[in-house]
């Protein structure tokens, strides 16, 4: 006899899986993006690569605090399709848009203050100079990326993500041909360098945005949302619910590229070969997130769906089916990470050579620790998306970045100059206040 309630949870998965690996494929489009640009602009210089990534790093803690405005958004997409409001789809998508222009205000601001920044921080002043140009240039793509992504969340509200993931390999196509346009001054324009790079990803994400706006007002799927008929006005009960719920979580995104920088300057400190084989393993570890990164959208996406449709009794289902597949694919990481971690580091940091000698040693073992603190990020991330889901993004938020800052850091800082682990203790921190949060 067939277990109606496994036989629930089997097609509550299923559907989650739908949405998650178009979602995940979004999220691999960026980390394509970040790779080709750095690919690229590595045949300038090495010093044009040290000022894409100083540059590139500041402006995403910024863009961190602004991308996740779209998401919560996508919270409010869903409950309104929920309960078939389409005229609330549309409120929240111009609302959201209004938001869009408004954060992409400080962020040239912002840019002018990177080469002061960095310079302050002892880094060479001819990189910060060029670091400077490069985030310039690159905070031309915020206003066109966030109000891009908006629609992408209004695609997934309708169970399409296939289109979010269609225009974001498109927009990863667009940005390797105007990074070969603008950087190195092909095809009849003039050459840019490490400005080209920031310019082509603003105009590549100028164009998608483009596109997905004249797909989802010409498809008949949409056409009852009526995006670009009417100006629908500020709604601000509205308003106030999205700052609440936005707010946060923007935070909290931010603080954690903040602590993962603070993170990475510790064991640099350390020692240069741990800094080495933690980036590379988190290099090899965030591929594999991505799936998480899009699980976690598809679950808060359905949870608000279900939410807005009154179906309490689906939420408990989907949260458990969410979270036995997200700790399913974290625990084949770990065990893919222990079982092959040599030909994994070996992809990225040849051992033959003997100047990476210690720091392929020492990926092994932080390879291993890495993966194993993505259950609990896992666990975490996946509960937070829930909470999202029900519009209850404060506490989770605030309780996460104490997590970081009062347990992670402390802790591991205990353990890096308290025992012999050295700077592996810090990863161990990180673990615990994983832990913590989840």
């Amino acid at each position: 006899m067939v277990n109606p309630t496994g036989a629930r949870l089997t097609s509550i998965a299923q559907g989650l899986l739908a949405t998650a690996v178009p979602l995940s494929g979004v999220y691999l489009a960026d980390l394509a993006m970040e790779a080709t640009d750095t690919a690229m602009v590595g045949h300038l210089s090495a010093r044009a690569i040290a000022a894409v990534g100083l540059g590139g790093s500041i402006m995403m803690i910024y863009a961190a605090f602004t991308m996740s405005m779209p998401s919560c958004a996508g919270t409010f997409m869903a409950e309104c399709r929920g309960r078939g409001d389409d005229a609330g789809l549309a409120k929240i998508v111009q609302l959201a848009w209004l938001m869009a222009l408004l954060l992409a205000i400080p962020a040239p601001l912002i840019a002018m203050l990177v080469p002061s920044v960095l310079r302050w921080s002892g880094q060479d002043p001819e990189i910060a100079a060029l670091a400077g140009q490069y985030a310039l240039a690159l905070a031309t793509a915020i206003l066109p990326w966030i109000a891009y992504s908006v629609l992408d969340f209004l695609v997934t509200a309708f169970d399409r993500p296939g289109i979010a993931f269609f225009f974001s390999w498109i927009g990863v196509g667009l940005n390797g041909l105007g990074n070969y346009a603008l950087i190195y001054g092909k095809l009849g324009f003039p050459r840019l360098g490490v400005v080209g790079a920031g310019l082509a990803t603003g105009l590549m994400s100028a164009t998608i945005l483009v596109a997905l706006t004249i797909y989802v007002a010409w498809h008949p799927a949409f056409r009852a949302v009526g995006l670009l008929k009417r100006w629908h006005g500020i709604d601000r009960t509205q308003l106030r619910a999205l700052l609440r719920l936005y707010l946060p979580r923007g935070s909290a995104a931010a603080s954690d590229l903040l602590f993962a920088s603070c993170l990475a300057m510790l064991l640099g400190r350390i020692s240069v070969d741990l800094l080495a084989a933690s980036q590379l393993s988190l290099s090899i570890a965030q591929f594999v997130y991505a799936f998480i990164s899009g699980l976690g959208l598809a679950l808060g996406m359905k949870i608000a769906e279900h939410n807005g449709a009154g179906r309490a009794h689906e939420i408990g289902r989907t949260y458990l089916a969410g979270q036995i597949i997200g700790i399913g694919a974290m625990v084949l990481l770990l065990a893919a990470c222990v079982i092959a971690a040599r030909p994994l580091i070996a992809i990225f940091l040849d051992p033959a050579v003997p100047q990476n000698a210690i720091a392929s040693s020492l990926a092994v073992t932080v390879l291993a620790l890495v993966a194993l603190g993505r259950i609990p990020l896992a666990i975490a991330g996946l509960s937070y998306r829930t909470l999202l889901g029900l519009k209850d993004g404060g506490f989770s938020s605030y309780a996460f970045i104490s997590a970081q800052w009062l347990i992670a850091l402390p802790v591991g800082l205990a353990l890096a100059y308290g025992t012999a682990l050295g700077g592996i203790g810090l990863i161990w921190g990180d673990i615990i206040g994983l832990s913590a949060a989840a």
